[in-house]
């Protein structure tokens, strides 16, 4: 399946758009990791560079702004799930510094959908979220393509190779994870008023 996947996003343009389009939801794959994956397969020379930007520019522009426009028409009746307060905060937070926290949220890859749709929902304009957005992604994507094509087939070889990689890299996931899990449980719990 792995190498379907990455046959389609070597030689196809629409399959790499649709995958970025719809990465992390309902895909769930992270966004970093299609793009750099995009990159390596960059390395077979298949399809044109300018061909493979284009269609990954457009397929996570195209993500960012349904998740913002989502946000836009249903996030504020979500929002009321976490009370007057907090909707208010939120719309106060993205007022002030809502473009700095769009910037950030590109670099973050768990905080992008979220923020992204909160910045919808709370009303921030299409014009700052895309002055924002559309020039960051240029960076953050040119970045993952670059990493996953000159990192991606050294990474490759060593994965297929080094049976010691594999358990040390399954052992380092295994570890924080388990960090994590004793950091949730050990955490005091905040009476609620």
């Amino acid at each position: 399946m792995l190498e379907t996947l990455l046959q389609g996003l070597g030689s196809n343009p629409l399959w790499i758009y649709l995958s970025l389009t719809f990465c992390g939801i309902p895909i769930p794959v992270p966004e970093d990791v299609m793009v750099m994956t995009v990159g390596w397969s960059m390395t077979t020379g298949s399809l044109p560079w300018p061909v493979v930007v284009g269609a990954v520019y457009l397929g996570v522009l195209s993500r960012d702004s349904i998740c913002f426009f989502a946000g836009r028409s249903f996030g504020a009746r979500l929002l009321r799930v976490f009370g007057e307060e907090r909707v208010e905060r939120s719309r106060a937070w993205i007022q002030r510094e809502g473009r700095r926290t769009l910037f950030s949220a590109r670099f973050v890859p768990a905080l992008r959908i979220p923020v992204f749709a909160v910045a919808g929902a709370t009303g921030m304009s299409a014009r700052d979220f895309y002055l924002v957005n559309a020039p960051t992604i240029l960076l953050t994507m040119t970045l993952q393509l670059g990493l996953g094509y000159t990192v991606g087939p050294r990474a490759i070889a060593i994965w297929q190779e080094s049976p010691a990689f594999r358990v040390g890299l399954v052992s380092v996931a295994l570890l924080f994870v388990v960090v994590m899990v004793v950091r949730a449980r050990r955490r005091p719990e905040t009476p609620t008023p």
